[in-house]
């Protein structure tokens, strides 16, 4: 059993070993097959005769997790015999679910939200407008309850694929969304790209400070008190209009009346509009004992309704008997719960 940890730099002195000890060669590996090719080019250097089981040969599936049902049949087509009938509990049925959504307090979730908003406004259905997503935490707004975004590709995609739709003959507005980080590394370009040719777009940039998804790595656009000793940041607030965006606007993502306002405004407005959405990170606020504020829940008030689970989605709302809970351990007092409630049972305290 070779147990590969990184698949980059191939572990090319262990795949020799592995080819010249067996017959059959079994490559249990999620998402695409880059080592599995790379032990067919192995095999294929030296002269290897014998059966490569994987994903390129139509054993296993390119897309989904490896669940033991997986793991069973490539070890059943790479001639180990097991027995026919499954485990006599299927984890799968016991498992709770697991939607994968923005963390509680997460910024991005105002956002979505407000984007929401203001095609609704704008009597605009979702599955009508095209709104774009790139890599990071942003593309959770493709997920439940927000169902917003339409496309993940590649970093700086969002840009490109929104130019091409205006371009293309979408009627409807189109919309780009991006984190900044994504912004920073290959969403200028296309920035660029749109100011020039002045492309009808909604270009909404998620400005968090940090590089969430990969592990919290400091950004361009980090506050200066995070950046290492001699190194500077750089604002978006002062790049972006220096590129030549002329329609430029900065919101708070947890103002979700005054977001909602202004992307609706942009949805009406000709050529280029670039939207910044700022608000730190909350698990990098959190964990230097850092919140927004403090809701609560007045329990006379709430009638389950379930109106700020729906719309909001947020883990930090829970179901009690009588009225729903918020964990303060997660929640970092965003309000927009609050902002939503039509009972007024959340309130900021």
């Amino acid at each position: 059993v070779l147990r590969v940890v990184a698949p980059h730099p191939f572990p090319e002195e262990e795949v020799r070993a592995l080819l010249r000890h067996c017959e059959t060669v079994l490559v249990l590996e999620e998402l695409e097959p880059h080592l599995e090719r790379g032990v067919y080019v192995t095999a294929q250097r030296m002269g290897f005769t014998g059966r490569i089981v994987g994903k390129l040969d139509g054993t296993l599936s390119r897309i989904g997790e490896y669940t033991v049902a997986e793991v069973r049949r490539g070890l059943r087509e790479a001639g180990i015999p097991l027995p026919e009938s499954p485990p006599p509990v299927q984890a799968d049925h016991l498992a709770a679910a697991r939607p994968i959504t923005v963390c509680a307090g997460c910024p991005h979730r105002g956002t979505y939200m407000a984007i929401n908003q203001a095609l609704k406004n704008r009597r605009l259905k979702r599955d009508e407008v095209l709104v774009t997503g790139d890599i990071g935490c942003t593309i959770l707004g493709m997920n439940p309850p927000f169902n917003t975004v339409w496309t993940e590709i590649a970093m700086g995609a969002s840009l490109g694929l929104a130019q091409g739709y205006v371009r293309g003959g979408v009627r409807t507005p189109v919309i780009a969304t991006i984190g900044d980080s994504t912004f920073f590394h290959a969403g200028m370009p296309g920035l660029v790209n749109a100011i020039q040719h002045q492309c009808d777009l909604t270009l909404i940039v998620m400005d968090n400070g940090w590089t969430s998804m990969t592990g919290m790595q400091v950004s361009p656009g980090t506050a200066a008190e995070f950046q290492r000793p001699g190194d500077r940041r750089i604002d978006l607030a002062r790049l972006i209009p220096a590129l030549g965006v002329e329609q430029f606007f900065v919101v708070d993502p947890f103002d979700l009346e005054g977001t909602t306002a202004v992307i609706q405004r942009c949805l009406d407005l000709p050529g280029v509009k670039v939207v910044l959405a700022r608000q730190e990170c909350a698990i990098q606020a959190l964990r230097r004992g850092v919140r927004v504020g403090r809701v609560a829940v007045v329990p006379e008030r709430c009638t389950l309704c379930k109106q700020c689970i729906r719309i909001t989605g947020c883990p930090a709302i829970g179901l009690g008997p009588e009225a729903i809970t918020i964990d303060q351990n997660l929640c970092n007092g965003c309000g927009l719960c609050a902002q939503v409630c039509p009972f007024e049972a959340i309130v900021r305290v």
